[in-house]
């Protein structure tokens, strides 16, 4: 079974949805879920401050750490906000512990332990709901009543043993409220059992091959 870490990736700002005399800079912030074996967590990124032609990172990009069993996906359904609240998130973590328990809830409601299973559905129903419930648990707790919804994205992406190490990345754009912005989603999985001395040594090898290819 092996170790699974999903974290974002560059943020690259085209175009902000604000505009006007205060200045066109956004507050992006995401939320939503990471379901992966039995393993759920429940995100809310911190504001991130951006204008246009701005490539910026998270602070902390880590959205999962878990174990998935081999050949399931990790279950991944987020949406893009922007904050129109000029206040930042003074009780984040009383927010994700409230979302988490929801969530929890939930996936106990429905008889599981939060394994997904089934084909890899790109538009996943139970991924939309789940999301659907985390972002009105947030919203019922937070300030995100008011704030403008730039895009979402739920996406499967399967996980295997077989490679120390194994990288699936994607690339997610939204435009909602005339934004444009892309997004990198990394999904890393570790060989079971793989020491980080096996990965250091596998990510050398790489790179010595891409090396003489070059």
């Amino acid at each position: 079974m092996p170790d699974v870490r999903v974290h974002i990736g560059t943020v690259h700002c085209k175009k902000t949805e604000d505009t006007g005399i205060l200045g066109s800079r956004d507050e992006l912030y995401l939320t939503g879920t990471v379901l992966g074996g039995s393993s759920s967590r429940v995100v809310l990124t911190d504001k991130l401050s951006i204008d246009n032609g701005e490539r910026l990172t998270y602070p902390d990009p880590e959205l999962f750490v878990g174990r998935v069993p081999d050949g399931h996906p990790v279950r991944i359904a987020l949406s893009a906000w922007d904050a129109d609240s000029a206040s930042t998130w003074k009780n984040k973590r009383k927010l994700i512990d409230a979302g988490q328990e929801r969530l929890d809830e939930e996936l106990a409601g429905r008889g599981t332990d939060g394994t997904v299973t089934g084909p890899r559905d790109p538009s996943s129903d139970q991924a939309r709901e789940l999301l659907r419930i985390v972002i009105d648990a947030l919203q019922q707790l937070g300030e995100s009543d008011d704030d403008d919804l730039l895009g979402t994205l739920t996406i499967d992406i399967p996980v295997d043993n077989r490679s120390v190490v194994s990288t699936v990345g994607h690339r997610w754009d939204f435009y909602g409220d005339g934004s444009d912005y892309t997004i990198g989603i990394t999904v890393e999985s570790r060989r079971d059992g793989a020491t980080d001395a096996d990965v250091a040594a596998w990510r050398q090898k790489m790179a010595e091959m891409r090396r003489r290819r070059n």
